[in-house]
């Protein structure tokens, strides 16, 4: 079983706050998403942790964002 259908979850206050249904998990300069293909995670590593959590604010928060990743994803399952 994958990340997501065992229920592992960021244990951080950004990943309890996150609504994007494609997040697997953040760390201090990373944010790790499912993937592309079958299995597979995409991580987004960022220059600082500042900038990170300004990606976060911008898309994984919010149930409508223009997140390219989501897109791609989302696309998966179209």
């Amino acid at each position: 079983k994958s990340e997501k259908e065992v229920g592992v979850m960021s244990n951080s206050r950004a990943g309890a706050l996150t609504v994007c249904p494609f997040f697997l998990s953040d760390s201090k300069q990373a944010i790790t998403c499912e993937g592309l293909s079958a299995g597979s995670k995409t991580m987004l590593i960022f220059k600082n942790a500042q900038q990170r959590q300004e990606w976060q604010e911008k898309n994984c928060f919010l149930y409508h964002c223009t997140c390219p990743l989501k897109n791609l994803i989302n696309e998966k399952y179209d």
